[in-house]
């Protein structure tokens, strides 16, 4: 099984967090790659080369990265055929128990966050 972590990162958090993943995953033998879609958005992956993804973005006053919402929207049908997780990352959150959800609907994850 090969997997990957996509994110997007300006100050690093999430980077950090998308390296710890990506290494859990290989001390477990399960091959893992990378990829920052802030500083490489036109870079393509090749996205049936994976079994699963994780999608990582970090919350600045209530909004995810919008870059990364731009690529998921852009490559929605191949992820959808994909086992996927995603992880937020956040100082603090102003609305308590929703901001998740807020950002899920409508958004390419969103089929698969009722499956």
């Amino acid at each position: 099984m090969r997997t990957l972590v996509i994110y997007a990162t300006d100050e690093g958090q999430t980077e950090k967090i998308s390296s710890r993943i990506a290494k859990r995953r290989r001390e477990n033998q399960l091959p893992c790659d990378r990829h920052n879609i802030a500083s490489d958005p036109d870079d393509p992956i090749a996205l049936d080369a994976y079994d699963a993804v994780s999608v990582g973005s970090p919350m600045h006053y209530s909004h995810y990265d919008a870059r990364l919402a731009d690529y998921l929207r852009q490559f929605r049908d191949a992820l959808r055929d994909i086992p996927s997780a995603f992880f937020s990352v956040t100082r603090t959150c102003r609305v308590p128990g929703s901001l998740a959800v807020t950002m899920l609907l409508g958004s390419p994850l969103e089929s698969l966050s009722r499956s």
